[in-house]
C-alpha cells in the first residue's frame, strides 16, 4: 500500500501515472501461415490429412508466428508480404483473411513501457522451405497439436485456435 502522507510514495505514484499515460504504442502485423500445396486461384483452402503451420524461434528463445512492425505509410498488406518475405523468404502466398489482434505490454531495450497491437491474417503457402533471417535462430511446420505446445504465449495459442476454426469455415463455404 502506499502512504500517501510520505513524499517518496506520492511522487512513485505520480510517476507511475505519468509513465502510463506517456506508453509508447506500436502496431505490427503478422500471420498464422499454414502450408498447402498450391498457391492460385483453386488453392484457398488445399486440402491435406492435416495442416502444417510455420513457426519460428525468435534469439531469445521463444516460439512464435511471423510477425513485424508496420512501416510509415504501409497498409496492412504490404507489411505482411514485406515481413513473410524477410523472415521466411517466401515470396508466393494468398492472404485468406483477417483473423484477429492481440495486444500486450513490454519493456523495450531503453527501459520504455510499450503498449504494442498485432493484427494476424491466416495465410497459405505453396512452400516449406524457409530462409531464415538474423531475427531467427529455428523455424518448424508442425501441426495443430504441437503447434498448440509449442508455442510461447497464450495469446498466440488463441490466435492459432482462431485460424484453425476460419479455415474450417472456409473450406465449408467452398463445397
Amino acid at each position: 500500500m502506499f502512504d500517501l502522507s510520505s513524499e517518496n510514495e506520492s511522487s512513485s505514484i505520480e510517476e507511475y501515472a505519468k509513465s502510463q499515460t506517456s506508453m509508447k504504442s506500436e502496431e505490427s502485423i503478422g500471420c498464422v501461415m499454414i502450408y498447402g500445396h498450391v498457391v492460385g486461384e483453386q488453392a484457398d483452402i488445399r486440402k491435406r490429412k492435416e495442416d502444417l503451420f510455420l513457426l519460428m524461434q525468435s534469439r531469445r528463445g521463444d516460439w512464435n508466428f511471423v510477425k513485424g512492425h508496420r512501416e510509415h505509410g504501409e497498409s496492412d498488406e504490404e507489411t505482411l508480404r514485406r515481413e513473410v518475405y524477410e523472415e521466411t523468404g517466401i515470396e508466393s502466398f494468398k492472404i485468406l483473411g483477417f483473423i484477429g489482434k492481440i495486444k500486450y505490454k513490454f519493456l523495450n531495450k531503453a527501459s520504455q513501457r510499450i503498449s504494442k497491437e498485432v493484427k494476424f491474417y491466416l495465410t497459405l503457402s505453396d512452400t516449406r522451405r524457409v530462409r531464415l533471417s538474423y531475427e531467427h535462430i529455428d523455424f518448424t511446420w508442425v501441426d495443430y497439436e504441437q503447434a498448440s505446445e509449442i508455442l510461447s504465449f497464450p495469446q498466440s495459442v488463441l490466435i492459432l485456435h482462431k485460424a484453425v476454426k476460419m479455415k474450417k469455415a472456409l473450406r465449408a463455404t467452398t463445397h
